[in-house]
């Protein structure tokens, strides 16, 4: 039987975030994922916004790429959008991350947090 506070099914940016937020409120997260160590995968293009939860969560991004804007394409024809134009938010950049290193992190976030990791059977 499955004992704690709060159970996340996935170990992935979104369930770490969850339960480490969790943990530092004290309460006793377990997360429940199919893998031990994320897989290398291709890589996330962030976006500005993101970087709210990323500082909340005290995750480095120093190594990752940084991108200041985005490209749009449609019907074959490009638009570039510099992030620093965008309206509503205060990062002018985001980043692109490899899954693998990217989701390291956020596990390692929340053990230091005290969520226990079990492997789905």
């Amino acid at each position: 039987m499955i004992r704690a506070d709060w159970v996340v099914i996935g170990g992935g940016p979104s369930g770490c975030t969850f339960a480490t937020l969790m943990a530092r409120r004290g309460h006793d997260v377990l997360i429940v994922d199919k893998v031990v160590n994320p897989p290398a995968a291709v890589g996330e293009s962030l976006l500005p916004f993101g970087n709210r939860v990323l500082e909340k969560m005290g995750v480095d991004m120093s190594g990752f790429i940084r991108k200041n804007g985005a490209v749009f394409t449609r019907n074959g024809r490009g638009t570039r959008f510099a992030f620093a134009d965008a309206e509503r938010t205060p990062w002018d950049h985001a980043h692109q991350v490899p899954r693998d290193v990217f989701d390291a992190q956020f596990r390692a976030l929340a053990r230091d947090a005290g969520v226990r990791f079990e492997t789905a059977r």
